[in-house]
């Protein structure tokens, strides 16, 4: 949370695979908050040991964008409203790799519950954890994709497949290409975030 009594928009943040909510968002959170936003996070299916995750982390489910994490990610969402100070109507949701496809998932599924959205290295695909065509075709929020060249875990291909379903919908959108990034180097970037963050101020998360 930031310094004062708000009130403070949000922000859910969602880790990719072998991730964990106090290394990934834990590391992003504090640059967030000091732009005024209230940071939330969840663990996810696809989160760091996974013994320790059959056993103690309902809902089961699949990696990615599954139906499971997206209900954790909309969760998180909802948990904001337990904490004073809040403002409802000014949440965003930023992913990375698995995180980033719940967070198109999420975006396709919940649109009118965030304001704004961002995510590297994530997109489109017809595999079992990625955001899914048929739900990209849904999303409406505001969305800011991040992307490097040089990607090979997450191909640069998902994620123009999601800019030209957002191009073809017309919605808000921008789709920033990092000449020579890697999957690692994209999630943290310093530039990115910049950009991350005149998205949301242009957007109405931040004022």
């Amino acid at each position: 949370m930031p310094a004062g009594d708000g009130p403070f928009p949000g922000v859910v943040l969602s880790h990719g695979a072998g991730g964990l909510p106090s290394h990934y968002a834990a590391a992003l959170a504090p640059t967030m908050v000091g732009w005024g936003l209230a940071a939330i996070a969840t663990r996810y299916t696809h989160a760091a040991d996974p013994d320790l995750r059959n056993a103690m982390l309902s809902p089961a489910g699949a990696d990615g964008a599954s139906e499971a994490n997206v209900s954790r990610a909309h969760k998180a969402r909802s948990l904001l409203s337990c904490v004073r100070g809040v403002d409802l109507e000014r949440v965003a949701a930023h992913g990375h790799s698995m995180g980033a496809f719940v967070t198109g998932e999420l975006m396709g599924t919940y649109p009118a519950d965030f304001r704004a959205a961002s995510q590297t290295a994530g997109g489109i695909s017809p595999g079992p954890n990625a955001t899914r065509e048929a739900t990209a075709m849904l999303i409406r929020t505001s969305y800011q994709i991040h992307h490097g060249d040089a990607d090979r875990v997450v191909g640069i291909g998902l994620a123009e497949r999601l800019d030209a379903i957002l191009t073809a919908n017309g919605v808000a959108h921008e789709f920033h290409r990092y000449a020579g990034y890697t999957h690692e180097q994209i999630a943290m970037d310093p530039m990115m975030l910049d950009r991350v963050r005149d998205w949301y101020r242009r957007h109405g998360v931040l004022r």
